[in-house]
């Protein structure tokens, strides 16, 4: 009896042994290693399972860019003291949004390496709106952009690019605002053909640049060509034939001149540029012509867009004989002590023109001048040549009679 009842009082010393070393310990813990929280920003959340919504679904994330949490964790102070920002793992999982538009997703956090005795308390923001759309590819045509200025007297020519187009991959709606995918180009006052290799930009309308899409290209290689230019007359050439009373007046070819472009030592022999062949039967009936030029091989317009108007008056030539009497004829240079009379003339002295209808059909004998001179001519009997007045544009094809007899007698 007594030793069972000194076995029950060493159970209970136990009991309270123990007790009393885990409040101690406690105590011990909370007074030298206190639980406590503390705040970690800016972690970076990384979205995971995106390769998934991108293989499945050809999706891809376009917001936000770099999202970032504050995390706060409970542990001990010691516990806390070891852990650093590298520890904390915030991820967004898109698995199971592979669809089109905005979604609310949760962040969840994980700790890493020696995290015992700590809490995830809380995580702001808790959920992130991930917009997530199509990943597509455009085709974007290389422009070359050029810098500087080629040699005086030179221009540029084609350019000729190793590749036409460059593949642009990325999100639908920053791969629609791809404007232009460009390189430059210096030119550097050459006056020789370049080669050249230039790095490839993307631009956006308002020439702003942009950088964060894929490209199936970095870079480009060119060829350029650098041409002499030259202003040249130029000379008109006609083919077939005018009836015989038309002929071509008063032509005009506006501009007369051409610049054209080609290689230096070709240029240096061309001292003008003729028209292909001008058919006289397409100047009838019209009173201007576009020509065309006849450019040798490995010339070349440098403004291939100028046109070349050929203005004329085409005009019918008819015959006309304007009949004159001996009276009509006008005695030029009379001497006032002399007495002048014309003989030898029967009928009337027939004069036969030849020129344009429109200026015949206006001219009869008192538009003409009929003239004999008798200047420093005495006493006696002559032969003197008719003379015509007044006859600008027209020819006299004949004057019959061409010879007037003449008698000069002194006054009394």
């Amino acid at each position: 009896m007594k030793n069972s009842e000194k076995k029950s009082k060493d159970v209970k010393l136990f009991l309270i042994s123990l007790i009393t070393a885990i409040v101690l310990r406690i105590f011990v813990i909370q007074t030298e290693d206190p639980e406590t929280k503390r705040s970690f920003t800016k972690i970076p959340v990384a979205y995971v399972n995106e390769d998934v919504i991108l293989k499945e679904s050809a999706m891809t994330v376009i917001s936000p860019e770099q999202p970032e949490v504050r995390v706060e964790l409970k542990g001990t102070t010691s516990s806390l003291n070891n852990i650093k920002t590298s520890q904390i793992f915030a991820t967004l999982d898109l698995e199971e949004f592979g669809t089109e538009g905005e979604h609310r997703i949760k962040v969840d956090v994980q700790l890493g390496g020696d995290a015992r005795n700590v809490e995830v308390v809380s995580v702001y923001p808790s959920h992130y709106s991930v917009d997530i759309e199509p990943k597509i590819n455009k085709r974007i045509p290389i422009v070359v952009n050029t810098i500087g200025n080629i040699a005086e007297g030179y221009v540029l020519g084609d350019i000729d690019l190793s590749n036409e187009f460059v593949m642009v991959t990325g999100p639908k709606s920053k791969v629609n605002t791809v404007d232009e995918a460009a390189v430059v180009l210096d030119l550097a006052n050459s006056n020789k053909n370049m080669s050249f290799r230039g790095d490839i930009v993307l631009y956006d309308k308002n020439d702003l640049m942009i950088t964060d899409l894929e490209m199936s290209l970095g870079s480009v290689d060119g060829n350029v060509s650098v041409f002499k230019t030259k202003n040249v007359p130029i000379k008109a050439v006609y083919t077939g034939s005018l009836l015989d009373n038309q002929k071509i007046e008063n032509e005009v070819l506006s501009p007369n001149t051409a610049t054209i472009k080609g290689n230096e030592e070709l240029l240096e022999s061309i001292n003008e540029i003729r028209t292909l062949p001008i058919d006289y039967e397409r100047l009838i009936g019209v009173d201007s012509y576009e020509v065309k030029l006849s450019l040798p091989e490995g010339v070349s317009l440098l403004n291939p867009e100028t046109k070349y108007m050929l203005t004329y008056k085409l005009s019918s030539n008819i015959s006309k004989i304007v009949s004159f009497d001996l009276a009509d004829v006008d005695i030029r240079n009379e001497n006032a002590e002399m007495v002048y009379e014309l003989q030898g003339i029967e009928g009337t002295i027939d004069i036969q023109l030849f020129g344009d209808k429109e200026l015949l059909e206006g001219i009869d004998k008192n538009a003409i001048e009929l003239y004999i001179d008798v200047e420093d001519l005495d006493v006696g009997n002559y032969e003197i040549n008719l003379k015509l007045g007044n006859l600008t544009d027209i020819n006299v094809r004949e004057i019959k009679p061409e010879i007037v007899r003449l008698n000069i007698v002194a006054k009394e």
